[in-house]
């Protein structure tokens, strides 16, 4: 039997997708400031962390927050716990493709390879499933405390080693 594929796809929307995905990761920017950003993410005290203002496209910002499910359109996790009054995404699955797409993105090889140098974890892996990951929202009066309630993940081999938070909010 004789499978004909096509492989023609029209440039311009190949190219739109390119040039958005590539705006969502400004490697090129990251890569300039790794060597300062490690320092300052090693010296970071009470722990080692690092805050980088004004590192993403704006105009990438605002689609996802633009995409961000309402509170009736969505499955959600809710906590009102010690640590915690927020609620989240079950992962990134029902977010909006771009949603999805940014997120993917993060866990792409260079961002990867970028996140290793940067806290000095050789064997930093990507949660695929997003277990606590994706989407967080606190209401007026929400809040996150410093935590590491868990650190196994409940179903894969991997151990929490590192939290990355993303504004969404111009505030």
């Amino acid at each position: 039997m004789n499978i004909a594929l096509s492989t023609a796809v029209p440039s311009a929307r190949l190219d739109g997708f390119d040039e958005v995905a590539g705006r969502m990761l400004p490697m090129a920017r990251l890569r300039q400031d790794q060597a300062a950003t490690r320092d300052r993410y090693r010296a970071g005290s009470p722990f080692p962390h690092a805050v980088l203002d004004g590192v993403f496209d704006a105009a990438v910002l605002d689609r996802i927050g633009a995409d961000f499910p309402s509170g009736g359109n969505r499955f959600w996790l809710s906590y009102d716990t010690a640590n915690e009054i927020k609620q989240t995404s079950c992962g990134i699955l029902g977010l909006s493709p771009f949603n999805q797409t940014f997120f993917w993105q993060l866990c792409s090889e260079p961002f990867m390879t970028w996140l290793r140098e940067v806290t000095g974890f050789a064997d930093l892996a990507v949660d695929p499933l997003f277990h606590g990951g994706g989407l967080h929202e606190s209401y007026r009066g929400g809040w996150l405390n410093l935590h590491a309630d868990w650190t196994r993940h409940p179903v894969l081999p991997l151990t929490r080693r590192l939290n990355l938070i993303i504004y969404f909010n111009r505030d």
